[in-house]
């Protein structure tokens, strides 16, 4: 009886190695599993960390490369005038437009001819405005037409100021003259123009 009593104590703890090996055996390959993700967790780590250095210094790049094109198409522009509300007339030519801008120039008491025109052409926007883009061959006359414009349209009498009769045309409507400003310094002036207009900043 003790000799079966031992022998089956035997076989209980032999089986009972057995289940506390493959116990050992299974955290051993969960450790080694746990160890691996921490090292794939560390290394995405060390990827996200790379990427969003990568990430500031392309923004960093993108800012200064739209900079550059800033200040290129404001070199570019630098001469040039947009005039805005001029109707367009059927079979309309760069000869018709010239015509326009000379006589823009008789009302502001300005000498302008053809020969002070580097180009001119009339483009597609938004709506049916499709402004006029006069391309002079100087700064200085670009800035004389402004500055003859700007005093014009200081008069308080609302027919003085610029309009379509002044460009010698039937209809009378008023005409907007501006610098050819850029993409983004339209994005810039236009609240700045809304809150001195809401605000009265002239007044």
């Amino acid at each position: 009886m003790f000799a079966t009593f031992s022998n089956k104590q035997e076989a209980q703890f032999d089986d009972m190695m057995l289940k506390i090996n493959s116990i050992i055996e299974q955290n051993v390959e969960l450790k080694q599993s746990v160890e691996l993700m921490s090292a794939k967790y560390d290394e995405f780590l060390k990827r996200i960390l790379s990427l969003e250095v990568e990430k500031k210094e392309d923004k960093k790049l993108l800012r200064q490369l739209e900079d550059k094109m800033e200040h290129l198409e404001r070199n570019i522009r630098v001469s040039e005038l947009e005039i805005r509300n001029v109707p367009k007339s059927e079979g309309e030519t760069k000869d018709d437009l010239c015509h326009l801008v000379v006589n823009l120039g008789q009302t502001l008491n300005l000498n302008i001819t053809e020969n002070n025109l580097k180009d001119i052409q009339r483009v597609r926007s938004k709506g049916n405005s499709n402004p006029i883009i006069v391309t002079f061959n100087s700064v200085i006359t670009k800035d004389e037409v402004i500055k003859g414009v700007k005093t014009i349209n200081k008069s308080k009498n609302l027919g003085r100021k610029l309009n379509t009769t002044h460009l010698k045309l039937k209809s009378n409507q008023p005409v907007y003259v501006s610098e050819r400003l850029t993409l983004k310094t339209q994005k810039l002036y236009y609240p700045a123009r809304t809150q001195h207009k809401n605000y009265s900043f002239d007044k």
